[in-house]
């Protein structure tokens, strides 16, 4: 499930721009003065601009050194982004430059900064160091066992129990790595507001034997919303087919937030988790920063939590991030409860994410979003393992008032209440058809919106063009639910509230 292997170059672009340096006293010499040839040096502004061999902008963490041919080290500073660095007042003569960056191999080149030369690009090329011919991944640990799974070896090792395999036992930077992360974290909810995919699902019931059962399989059109509360809570509102039902999961177990978990490393998100930098190792081939995350105890939990019954029960999440060294992206993040969530019989909830660029706008800008996950749960003794994998990326900008486009042959119903609300939809087929009337239970979440596709094999189980009409009895107040039937064939569509509708167990 891994993706392929991808060797990482960083090119450096060295652009030098000159700078005529005048005395105070020369603005007064005499026209002769002016018309001899000039023996004043002229001072040059030296650009560092760093790339990765496919031209894109390499942000990850590196040293540029210049000295001079006495020894002198000249100080530069960032330029307007992550990939540049400005040395200035630098006069005619040969330097060193010297790029260092963990994970890559060294490079050192002497250049030449000439007088009135107006620009000069040369490229240094920094390969992944793979120490020898042996690759090492940073995931890389021996088998272990789990008490919560005994000796079945049906779950990947516990987070507590890996030792990740380090290149060099150089201090880790983790404030630097970490700010890094935030920054990429920042520009995707800044440029990410919609995307769309096609999502393929795998469900495996796994026996006391850690064998797996026979496979369920689910494809959906999968639309989300990514939104920031107020609060800082990243908010997302997630369509499979047009809708919101869980019970469209197999075994009824829902997997919903994955595209937001990589979001605790957003500067908002940061001060509720404890991080630990384990060492850079490598992870499909690329350079990478392994850095451990547990959940803090005296910080409100506001990452994930489990919904049963409509009641929601936070999840304590501890784990491991893999970051890419040339770009801070993380590239894997694999999650587990800190601790078991006993009211709901909660033992295991794993997580392996494998995130991956997808083109975003333009050929030049891209967005890190998932591609591959893995899930493994354990609750009140039924296991499940899980796989979703993602394709046919669709990403676009969207004004915050527009809505998610209603699916052709569909119910809409909105909640438009602080509360959730709990309903049947029957739909009743025309006179003279063989088809029966058709009934599901169904939530429709506080303020969101549900879509209930119709069609053979879909939500309401009839073709489309046989519904005469259909009723929604809900629990919420009279008046809460707005609802619209989206039919190419004239049919009716009636709301009753306040009616004694309970969560189905």
């Amino acid at each position: 499930m891994h993706r392929a292997s991808r060797t990482a170059c960083l090119l450096l672009c060295v652009a030098i721009f000159v700078v005529p340096a005048f005395a105070a006293g020369q603005l007064a010499s005499n026209a002769a003065a002016l018309s001899a040839p000039s023996t004043q040096s002229a001072h040059a502004s030296l650009k560092v601009c760093l790339r990765q061999q496919d031209d894109t902008a390499f942000s990850g963490l590196a040293t540029i050194r210049l000295t001079s041919a006495t020894g002198a080290e000249f100080a530069g500073r960032k330029a307007e982004s992550d990939d540049q660095i400005i040395f200035t007042d630098l006069a005619p003569g040969q330097y060193v430059l010297e790029a260092v960056a963990p994970g890559f191999t060294s490079v050192t080149e002497t250049i030449e900064i000439k007088a009135r030369r107006e620009l000069e690009t040369i490229y240094l090329v920094l390969k992944p160091e793979y120490f020898g011919t042996v690759r090492v991944d940073a995931c890389s640990a021996p088998s272990t066992t789990n008490s919560d799974a005994g000796n079945f070896h049906w779950l990947p090792p516990d987070v507590d129990t890996t030792v990740p395999t380090r290149l060099d036992d150089k201090p880790c930077p983790l404030p630097a790595v970490l700010q890094g992360v935030e920054q990429r974290m920042k520009q995707l909810v800044g440029s990410l507001q919609k995307f769309r995919a096609t999502e393929y699902i795998e469900h495996f019931k796994v026996d006391g034997a850690g064998k797996r059962g026979s496979r369920q399989t689910r494809t959906f059109d999968y639309v989300v919303s990514v939104s920031q509360a107020p609060n800082g809570v990243f908010e997302l509102d997630e369509f499979r087919d047009g809708s919101v039902d869980r019970s469209q999961f197999p075994a009824g177990i829902s997997t919903e937030g994955l595209p937001a978990m990589a979001l605790l490393f957003h500067p908002t998100m940061v001060p509720d988790f404890n991080f630990e930098c384990e060492g850079l190792g490598f992870w499909e081939g690329r350079p990478a920063w392994r850095i451990r995350f547990e959940q803090r105890a005296d910080r409100p939990n506001r990452m994930r939590d489990n919904v049963v019954k409509n009641v929601h029960y936070p999840v304590p999440l501890k784990g491991h991030a893999y970051i890419d060294a040339a770009t801070l992206q993380v590239v894997r993040l694999e999650t587990q409860l800190a601790e078991p969530v006993d009211k709901i019989g909660l033992t295991v909830e794993r997580f392996a994410i494998n995130y991956a660029p997808v083109q975003f706008h333009t050929d030049a800008e891209e967005l890190w979003l998932p591609q591959t996950a893995e899930l493994y749960v354990e609750q009140k003794g039924h296991r499940y393992y899980r796989e979703h994998s993602f394709k046919n990326f669709q990403i676009f900008a969207v004004d915050a008032s527009q809505k998610v486009r209603a699916p052709r042959e569909s119910y809409s119903f909105t909640n438009t209440s602080d509360q959730d609300i709990f309903g049947i939809l029957t739909v009743t087929p025309a006179s003279g058809t063989d088809f029966r009337p058709v009934s599901i239970k169904f939530e429709i979440p506080a303020g969101k919106s549900v879509f209930k596709v119709v069609g053979s094999g879909k939500d309401v189980d009839l073709p489309a063009e046989s519904v005469a009409s259909a009723t929604f009895v809900h629990n919420g107040r009279s008046g809460s639910v707005r609802a619209d039937a989206f039919l190419t064939e004239e049919s009716t569509l009636d709301l009753i509230g306040d009616s004694p509708i309970w969560p189905s167990p």
